[in-house]
This record gives structure tokens, sequence and C-alpha cells, in this order.
């Protein structure tokens, strides 16, 4: 449908050719900057301010014990990393976001207590957790049949050293060994044992 709109203009100068023309002119800028402020923006998130970073949260804490230094620490759960422990036994993991972790520390030949600690970050860095570490140990098992087989004197040698002595039934335990050799020996007055010695 069509609309005419009826007009009166009054006390207006002479419409020359110069006056039309700086009309359509002004009126096409008009169009245009209205133009301009209708376009929408392009590129980026209108809901996210510009410049504001999301906060992080960090984790750290120590080994003592035996061994400090060289420790692998693996941090599993809502991020995974791993980090090793300074010559003084201290790790830190940075840039977490809140949530819910496992820490565990590893090393070849050493056990931790804790084995590991479950962690919630939920808006504040946790400090202070704090590992122990030990030499982990084996035992040797064994029996001695015979007449002599109560009251014997087990003793085993090699990188460390550990006796036990010989139950009713003739068993015996030889625990806190450290990963090696040894040479087990038992010995019982008037009484000879065959073999005289084992190897484990």
């Amino acid at each position: 449908m069509k609309t005419k709109v009826k007009t009166t203009v009054e006390n207006c100068m002479p419409f020359t050719k110069f006056s039309f023309l700086l009309a359509v002119l002004i009126f096409a800028s008009c169009v245009s900057k209205a133009g301009e402020s209708a376009a929408p923006q392009s590129g980026g998130d209108s809901s996210e301010a510009p410049g504001i970073k999301a906060t992080t949260y960090s984790i750290s804490g120590s080994i003592g014990g035996e061994k400090i230094a060289g420790i692998t620490m693996s941090l599993t759960g809502d991020a995974t990393e791993t980090k090793t422990t300074d010559n003084s036994g201290n790790f830190s993991f940075a840039g977490l976001d809140k949530g819910n972790y496992t820490l565990t520390p590893s090393f070849v030949g050493y056990t931790f207590t804790p084995d590991k600690i479950a962690l919630t970050v939920s808006g504040t860095d946790i400090n202070g957790l704090f590992f122990s570490s030990k030499t982990t140990t084996y035992s040797i098992v064994g029996k001695i049949t015979g007449p002599g087989r109560s009251g014997a004197s087990i003793v085993a040698t090699g990188i460390v050293s550990g006796n036990a002595t010989t139950s009713a039934d003739g068993s015996y335990s030889i625990g806190g060994l450290k990963n090696g050799s040894y040479t087990v020996t038992p010995t019982l007055n008037q009484c000879t044992f065959s073999p005289a010695n084992s190897k484990s």
C-alpha cells in the first residue's frame, strides 16, 4: 500500500538546483549514519567482559624422609600434570581451576606415606602438603625341616643384614631387607644343615 504525504512549505527560499543537491546529500548522510549505528559489531562474544581472566589456584607441598629430590608428583582429576620435586623436596602446581584432584608421589624403590592425597580446590590455594618417603623393604621367608627345625638362628647377609629364629614348625621370616642379593645361613648347636646356606 502506498501512502501519499502532503507537505506544505511556507516562507522558503526559491528551490534551486544547488539547494536540491544539498538536501539530497544531507539526507544521504543521515541514512548512512543511521545504518552505521544499527549495524551489528563483528567478532568476539559480547557476553564476556574484555581483559578479565578467570581466577586460578595452586597446590604445593614437600617430601621428607629418606628420598626427597627427583620424586615424581602426579596430579590427576580435573587436570592432569606431572612435576618433579627439587633438591629440597618441594613441589608446586599452578594455574589450576576449581575442581577435584588426586596427588600421588612415586619413585622406584621407595614407598610414601600417605600413598596419595585427594584434594578439592574450591576458591583458595592449597599449601603445606607433606609426604614421607621410605626405602621399600622386602622379606625372606622359609622353613627348616628335620630334628633341628625349632629354635635355629637364621641370618641373612647382603646389602643389609637381618636375622630370625625358627618357630616350632621350623618356619622363619626376615623382614626389613632392601632390594638385592642375600645369603641365608641357619645355625643351631650340635646340628648341621643341608644346604649349609642358601642364596636369594
